[in-house]
């Protein structure tokens, strides 16, 4: 099949020419053709043949005008097929003469570039040969498409590009009439007008030459009121001077190794001293000032002037820098920052290390460019490339030059570029890390910031086309992977389609099997720039990456990449630094590797076409991995790894605990979305919930957490496995209690005692009523103490002392919140006495948390220190215990009057919690908070702290929490002198601790009550009070509320006459606080006596 666009649309096959009848049939040929194997929306068509008043039944319409189409194609007919949401044609390489041309054309500017000029002028006019008219004529529908308008541009490109090869094979007769025709056509095309002076000079017809310049600059002048262009002002010059680097240069056979120094389509004139080659700076470029900041920085230090130890050049290299990342953008742009401080000249080239249909350029031919650039005749360039190499440094010896060395493949092809001496500045860029560049600076460049990226989309959009409130533009600046050509793709689309939206070009994206197809425009093409990168790497190599796109997770390490491979681990490693090295991959974090969002779809499709039976076995090794290091992971958690030989451990390469949780801690999203997929056998799940649940206990996220137990117990009953059923149900209702979620947790946990009563299964019964007896710490005291103790006895008969010392654990909690501190340090005791025999540190960690409580409510500060240290060496490991260790510091210093000291252990301790999801810890901590910021005197403060801790409490109906925060909400009121507020709090505060049991909240709450009165009505009304509470404190021996009624109560005293009395009960309160190490309370309260 041929299809021809470049005039009135032509179609034939083998046959001979297909006739395409109507209008309408012929329009939509056309607009299937210029988007090639590309599907195109059947909105996009029917606005096209109808416009804006679509037809009625318009995707009927469509239907009957594409089945015309179709039979018009006879054989034909299939190449056209229905793909939602539209319709696409099927081209193979040569088919379509706008592929063909294009080929042609990037071939005559690669032969300009060596110094080919009878191979330019070749393809050049093969290219333009293939136009039979302007494009598309019969089809007035698209002549306003950009694509039309972008295919004039590229024809007129061409022709500049072969009169230019032309000019240098001394055709000037023969181009004269024809530009002089061109011009008449094209008046402002510059490079035209340049062109025929040049022509016309170098045939002797110099006053011609002049004349062309002046009826330009007079045209020019009158239509826009400015001057012609620098280069062909300075052309003009030139021919006035008779300059002789104007005589016509030695014409080059076909491989000779001279360089035209102009882009395609422009003049090629001999450059003398200094050159001034830099591409134009983009007018989009868009943030990277870090970056920018740090490239000018490192070659600014590299001047002799400025440091007598730099290097020789500074030569700066964009690692890492993937295809589209922005590396030649911002190399120019930092170019043009610096070009005044090197005025010996600019040198840019373009290497085509990665150039999709490009060679890479030697470096003998590189040279030959540079060396002409700096006014060499072609004649006095020596072949070799060593002299080339040593000429061209003598040359540059004492100049101060900027040289751009573009697209470097790597460093053999670069270092021959280097000068040797000091002044000049050498910058690189390539997709490969160059790290034998000795003496570089390495700057890597990674997707740009959000803001950046959003910011660049606006840019490339055009004014009014992004606003900066739609949230559809971060969103697609996000599915582009933040990538700058991408970005740049799309925002070309936005400017030339006024029609589409940042959120309809979302919409296609996201529905796109491949959104890479979305990705490409007349020039440029996301999928070739990642094929050219890929494409030059083994066959083995091509095959691990396109397997990557497997990968469930984010990332991945060397193991998971062997499993894929059924390789080893080493060989592996070598096949993913290979592919870091061509920019393929990113490296994150030491030995963990990820695909940017783009490469992975890419490896997704390259994935495709591989064999699917041999994809289908790389996913099943991948799987028993995750699911056999998973299991293998979790026994060594546990200390159960015995069951695992050495070699099984080497493996996985998990020895031992810490890489256990490492393990988890880098895999856990890919076993996330191992355990969703529903395909998976349901004892696979099972097991993997299983394996997950210690883990994810301890670490979180527990609200994830939830969901994956929730899924299990499902599976679980679904086929009838009870054991599993109520191992996931007690694991769910663990995590809801730590939520704050107690309805839930009750029913899940309630499920799962009766299942094990049913089974006779005694050791999940223990569990089920031990993480029963814990939801309920938060809510009902009596009844969390009578699960515990129904929870001991079973423990106690069966000898399972594992599970008995989790069950004291929370007997030692129920203890201290009913007020029985002493009895709290019993049983913390008994803890501390048979963990060694169990080995569960963090059962032990729990006691010593909980005994150092204890110790703060009896007033043992110097104890609970020393208790907190050896919690923190036990509940290594663990957030939430290492989290709750500061909590507990941040309170001791808090009582301290280490205000500072306090307030950093509780943000810490805070941080933790909110990323675990823990409400009871996220609300106990923002009261202490709240409370430090009350007696800092910062009421505004206080205020906001205590009530966002409240509203977690009565959001997940903790009323624990709630009992403590309300009486310090009523200090805020007492202090602002709102007297019905506080008692307001006092009074629900008091109800809650009642309710739930919590008898040192009850004392913390009659305490409060006291202050209120002692504000309110005055010390005589306070007297009464205060006595009645001290005996409610002293019997509870919470030292530290005993000490504050001392001091209200003396304060009562005092302030009614009695000396003696309040003079004694004051001295008390400070003893009290003396004897506790709190020095700033016993100072307060001493004040009272003086």
């Amino acid at each position: 099949m041929r299809y021809a666009v470049l005039g009135p649309v032509l179609v034939s096959g083998e046959e001979g020419p297909l006739e395409i009848n109507g209008t309408l049939r012929r329009t939509l040929l056309a607009a299937l053709l210029l988007s090639p194997n590309q599907v195109v929306s059947t909105d996009q068509l029917t606005e096209l043949l109808w416009g804006d008043r679509p037809r009625v039944a318009a995707a009927t319409s469509l239907y009957n005008q594409m089945m015309r189409l179709r039979k018009a194609l006879g054989p034909h007919a299939g190449r056209i097929r229905a793909v939602p949401p539209g319709y696409v044609i099927d081209v193979e390489s040569g088919e379509l003469d706008t592929a063909v041309f294009a080929r042609h054309r990037a071939a005559g500017a690669q032969a300009a570039q060596i110094g080919d000029w009878a191979g330019s002028a070749r393809e050049y006019a093969a290219a333009l040969e293939l136009w039979r008219g302007e494009p598309l004529a019969d089809v007035p529908a698209l002549q306003s498409y950009p694509t039309i308008q972008q295919l004039g541009e590229e024809r007129i490109l061409a022709l500049q590009g072969r009169i230019e090869a032309d000019l240098h094979l001394a055709r000037h007769g023969e181009v004269i009439g024809e530009l002089r025709g061109l011009i008449s056509r094209h008046p402002w095309r510059e490079a035209f007008h340049a062109q025929l002076m040049l022509a016309l000079y170098r045939v002797g017809r110099q006053p011609e030459a002049l004349e062309v310049y002046r009826d330009l600059r007079r045209s020019v002048t009158a239509e826009f009121g400015v001057e012609p262009g620098e280069s062909v002002r300075e052309l003009h010059t030139k021919i006035l001077r008779c300059d002789l680097g104007l005589a016509l240069p030695s014409a080059q056979p076909a491989g000779g190794q001279s360089f035209s120094t102009a882009p395609a389509g422009l003049v090629a004139l001999p450059i003398r001293k200094p050159a001034r080659q830099l591409p134009a700076d983009t007018r989009a470029f868009t943030g990277r000032e870090a970056e920018l900041h740090s490239l000018i920085g490192a070659a600014r230090l590299g001047t002799a002037e400025e440091s007598e130890e730099s290097s020789p050049t500074v030569v700066i290299s964009a690692i890492n820098g993937m295809g589209g990342i922005g590396k030649t953008a911002l190399a120019v742009r930092a170019a043009h920052r610096l070009a005044e401080q090197y005025p010996d000249g600019q040198l840019f080239i373009d290497l085509h290390g990665h150039s999709a249909d490009l060679d890479p350029v030697t470096p003998q031919d590189a040279l030959d460019f540079m060396l002409r650039s700096i006014g060499l005749e072609p004649k006095a360039i020596p072949q070799e490339l060593q002299a080339r190499s040593a000429l061209y440094r003598s040359h540059l010896a004492g100049t101060r030059t900027l040289i751009v060395l573009d697209n470097a493949r790597n460093p053999a092809q670069v270092k021959p570029l280097i000068p040797a001496e000091p002044g000049c500045l050498v910058i690189v860029t390539s997709r490969s890390p160059l790290t034998g560049l000795d003496d570089a600076e390495f700057l890597s460049l990674d997707a740009l910031p959000r803001d950046e990226a959003v910011a660049l989309l606006s840019q490339s959009a055009g004014p009014g086309r992004v606003d900066e409130n739609d949230p559809a533009a971060p969103a697609l600046a996000q599915a582009c992977g933040r990538l700058p050509l991408a970005i740049r793709i799309l925002g070309a689309r936005l400017r030339h389609r006024p029609k589409l939206s940042p959120a309809s070009l979302l919409a296609a994206l996201r529905t796109e099997d491949n959104p890479l197809a979305q990705l490409k425009d007349d020039d440029r093409d996301i999928t070739r720039v990642f094929a050219s990168s890929l494409d030059v790497l083994p066959e083995h190599q091509q095959q691990l990456f396109a397997r990557l796109g497997l990968i469930p997770g984010p990332d991945f390490d060397a193991y998971a990449a062997a499993a894929l491979q059924d390789t080893d681990v080493a060989d592996a490693e070598r096949q993913l630094e290979s592919l870091l090295d061509h920019s393929l991959l990113i490296q994150h974090e030491l030995a963990r590797y990820r695909l940017h969002d783009l490469l992975r779809a890419y490896a997704r499709v390259r994935a495709r076409g591989l064999d699917p039976q041999e994809n289908e076995a790389a996913r099943g090794r991948l799987l028993d991995f995750y699911l056999e290091t998973a299991t293998l992971a979790n026994d060594l958690w546990l200390g159960n790894a015995a069951d695992h030989d050495s070699s099984a451990c080497h493996a996985a390469g998990l020895t031992n605990k810490a890489d256990a949780k490492a393990w988890f801690g880098a895999e856990r999203e890919s076993l996330f979305v191992v355990f969703g997929d529903e395909g998976l056998d349901p004892n696979r799940r099972l097991k993997l919930s299983a394996d997950l649940a210690a883990y994810l206990k301890t670490y979180g996220p527990w609200r994830r957490a939830i969901e994956i137990q929730a899924a299990a117990a499902e599976v679980a009953r679904a086929i009838h496995d009870r054991t599993a059923e109520a191992r996931a149900l007690r694991a769910l209702g663990n995590l809801c209690s730590n939520l704050g979620e107690l309805s839930d947790a009750e029913a899940a946990l309630e499920r799962a005692l009766a299942i094990s009563r049913e089974t006779g299964d005694r050791i999940g019964e223990v569990r089920a009523l031990r993480v029963l007896a814990w939801a309920f710490t938060s809510a009902d005291t009596d009844r969390a103490f009578s699960y515990a103790q129904q929870a001991t006895e079973i423990a106690r008969d069966m000898g399972n002392t594992g599970d008995e010392i989790q069950i004291l654990s929370v007997l030692a909690i129920t203890a201290s919140q009913s007020g029985r501190f002493e009895d709290t340090v019993e049983i913390c005791a008994r803890i501390l006495e048979i963990s060694p025999a169990v080995g569960n540190d963090f059962a032990a960690g729990d006691g010593l948390l909980h005994l150092s409580h204890a110790q703060l409510a009896l007033g043992r500060f110097d104890d609970v220190e020393l208790t907190l240290i050896r919690a923190l060496a036990a509940l290594q490991g663990s957030i939430n215990g290492t989290a709750n260790v500061e909590l507990e510091l941040g309170r001791l210093h808090m009582r301290r009057g280490r205000y500072a000291e306090a307030t950093e252990y509780l943000k810490r301790a805070l941080q933790a919690f909110v990323t675990m999801g823990f409400a009871v810890g996220m609300g106990y901590t923002y009261g202490e908070l709240g409370r430090i910021r009350l007696w800092q005197d910062d009421l505004d403060g206080a205020m906001t702290l205590l009530e966002t801790a409240l509203r977690l409490a009565t959001d997940s109906g903790n009323l624990y929490v709630e009992s403590f925060v309300r009486p310090n909400i009523a200090y805020v009121h007492i202090a602002l002198g709102e007297f019905t507020e506080a008692e307001k709090e006092l009074q629900q505060g008091l109800e809650s601790s009642l309710r739930g049991g919590f008898m040192h909240c009850v004392a913390e709450a009659r305490v409060g009550l006291c202050a209120l009165v002692y504000a309110r009505d005055g010390a005589g009304a306070a007297l009464i009070h205060y006595r009645e509470v001290i005996e409610v404190v002293r019997k509870y021996r919470h030292r530290v509320e005993e000490a504050a009624a001392l001091l209200g109560l003396g304060r009562c005293e005092l302030e009614s006459g009695d000396r003696a009395s309040g003079s004694a009960h004051v001295r008390e309160a400070v003893e009290l606080y003396t004897r506790m190490g709190s020095a700033l309370d016993a100072a307060r309260a001493q004040a009272y006596l003086c």
